[in-house]
């Protein structure tokens, strides 16, 4: 039997890819360390999100642990790289859909609020002078 393929996105592999990869070392489990950054969607490829040190197969497992700085559309992009993954039957730790909502404080403290769970006062916005009306 092949061994399972996992690969640990992070912009800067330190003490925790480290970590992971000594944890997973007991098993029979190829790890390949990468950035999302570096990965492209080909289209024309079965296996359609490309990612650096795969040779094109498709990883079993993905844990990210980091996602690079970026513009909205390159941040979009790496999360839509996750989504297919996911999509395609690759178990994602820290998914996509995860990321969005750790990062949107907006949409978190509603979904909060919806569940019933205790939230403070909480306004969100983009404009200043909104802000500034609200806050008076």
């Amino acid at each position: 039997m092949a061994s399972t393929r996992l690969v640990i996105f992070n912009d800067s592999h330190g003490w925790h890819t480290q970590q992971l990869q000594h944890a997973f070392s007991h098993y029979d489990i190829d790890i390949t360390t990468a950035d999302l950054a570096q990965c492209y969607i080909d289209i024309n490829n079965h296996n359609k999100v490309m990612i650096p040190g795969l040779a094109g197969d498709r990883p079993d497992i993905v844990i990210v642990r980091g996602i690079a700085p970026g513009s909205l559309e390159q941040i979009t992009f790496r999360l839509d790289c996750l989504h297919y993954l996911a999509e395609q039957g690759v178990r994602v730790y820290n998914s996509a859909k995860a990321i969005e909502f750790c990062v949107d404080k907006a949409r978190t403290s509603l979904k909060l609020a919806e569940a019933g769970i205790a939230t403070p006062a909480t306004w969100s916005c983009e404009q200043i002078t909104i802000a500034q009306q609200i806050a008076t």
